[in-house]
């Protein structure tokens, strides 16, 4: 007795693709089959590396801008709030830079007054802006990229 041959369907693109059934939660991302208790990290690693890189870069003018605050504290009986504006736009570049790694935009307010208080501090401590460099193209990156982002500034409202 012969047996009638049998279709063997082995692969995907055999499939018809009214048949093809969708693959379950968790079990591909980003073109990447994943295990069964793998998870996927809520970040991305190239952008800790651009962030940590642009960081470092800039370490000494976020001392900088301490000492010259805290100098300010102690010395004279001048008003500080000048100096504050170098450590509002470190804070606003931090937050920014975390919302950024989570891919969460932030309030627009932040790449506003960041933006206002960095250049502020830029003009009044040019003289040791060679410290500033590392942190400028991550900042203005960041300003744009949240500015522009759906939920980001209030102009920018989808239709």
């Amino acid at each position: 007795m012969v047996q009638p041959p049998v279709a063997a369907r082995s692969c995907d693109s055999c499939v018809p693709n009214g048949v093809r059934t969708r693959m379950g939660i968790r079990q591909q991302q980003r073109g990447r089959i994943m295990r069964p208790g793998e998870t996927r990290l809520p970040f991305n690693g190239s952008r800790v590396a651009v962030a940590v890189a642009s960081w470092c870069g800039a370490s000494l003018a976020v001392l900088a801008s301490a000492m010259f605050l805290f100098a300010a504290l102690a010395g004279s009986g001048r008003s500080p709030w000048p100096l504050v504006a170098p450590l509002v736009a470190w804070l606003s570049l931090a937050v920014m830079t975390v919302r950024w790694i989570q891919n969460r935009s932030c309030h627009w307010l932040w790449p506003i007054v960041g933006t206002a208080c960095g250049t502020l501090s830029a003009a009044a401590f040019f003289m040791v802006g060679f410290l500033y460099i590392a942190a400028v193209p991550l900042a203005v990156y960041l300003v744009f990229w949240h500015l522009l982002r759906p939920s980001g500034f209030p102009l920018k409202r989808r239709a």
